[in-house]
């Protein structure tokens, strides 16, 4: 695998396609991507609506097969999660690609998660 982030489009031909996961049913899933981001170790699951919604969710490693198998889903909390702090950290939005931020919202998500679950 190259250190370089690696993309894998598939766009959807049955278009348009309903999703029960995104906030609004009618919503369309314009493309689905797998990304490999090598400075967290991690890979991306991102579903593009045409909205401008994202749906996301995450692997931490580099098994790609079992990414595929096992996280292939947007998580819902992390996807709301993102689609507010996209609007509360503009400032920081703006100064950063829009992959280097998804990548920062996600750990604050995980750490916010962890202390949750480490205090309650």
């Amino acid at each position: 695998m190259s250190d370089s982030v690696t993309k894998w489009h598939e766009i959807q031909e049955s278009m348009p396609k309903k999703s029960k996961k995104s906030k609004d049913t009618s919503d369309r899933l314009n493309a689905v991507e797998h990304i490999w981001y090598a400075e967290s170790d991690r890979w991306i699951y991102i579903e593009r609506y045409a909205s401008g919604y994202l749906g996301l969710n995450y692997m931490q490693g580099d098994e790609y097969e079992y990414f595929k198998k096992n996280w292939c889903e947007i998580n819902r909390a992390m996807s709301e999660f993102y689609d507010t702090m996209k609007t509360d950290l503009i400032k920081l939005r703006v100064e950063m690609s829009e992959l280097e931020f998804i990548d920062k919202v996600m750990w604050i998500y995980f750490e916010a998660a962890t202390k949750y679950d480490e205090y309650n």
